[in-house]
């Protein structure tokens, strides 16, 4: 899998408010690999950033979450945040919440390993509080190493191997 920047930006599908409080944007993927989605984002003058990601069911593993998306979203979620605070755009503490909506149910695929795992719960919640300092090592990387595991044992996969896992983060 091959995935887009964070955020993909698609430059004819910017908008703006004409009050000047937030400028947005979207970008649809659609062939098969990597699997399609949906981005849409939002940067408020306050320096907020929304970010959502719409995954559709994909043919080869369902309605499954892929343990690879999670790794590769968080990092680079923390990567976006790292470029923002090095760039100055980010107050000296910042708030980065990562959750998944609707997943009750539903699977983590884990294919490399034994076990199944599953979320119990609507939503899954990783969120924390991050000093700039703490971003710019490694980029956040070690920060969405732990906000991934956090997110992995909430299916259930309490025990998900670190090396593997950060072979795999290594590939961004």
């Amino acid at each position: 899998m091959r995935y887009h920047d964070c955020p993909t930006v698609n430059t004819d599908a910017i908008e703006q408010d004409p009050q000047g409080e937030w400028i947005a944007g979207e970008f649809e993927q659609r062939p098969e690999i990597p699997p399609p989605f949906l981005d849409r984002w939002i940067l408020f003058r306050s320096g907020q950033f929304t970010y959502n990601r719409a995954v559709v069911e994909h043919a080869q593993i369902g309605n499954e979450v892929h343990y690879l998306e999670v790794i590769w979203l968080v990092t680079q979620v923390y990567q976006f945040a790292a470029r923002m605070a090095r760039d100055g755009a980010l107050s000296p503490e910042a708030l980065i919440r990562l959750q998944l909506h609707n997943v009750a149910g539903r699977g983590l695929y884990t294919a490399d390993f034994f076990g199944e795992f599953w979320s119990r719960e609507k939503r899954v919640d990783a969120a924390r509080t991050v000093h700039t300092g703490e971003l710019l090592g490694q980029e956040g990387r070690d920060l969405a190493m732990q906000a991934a595991l956090e997110i992995y044992a909430k299916f259930g996969w309490a025990d998900a191997p670190e090396e593997k896992i950060l072979e795999q983060q290594s590939t961004l």
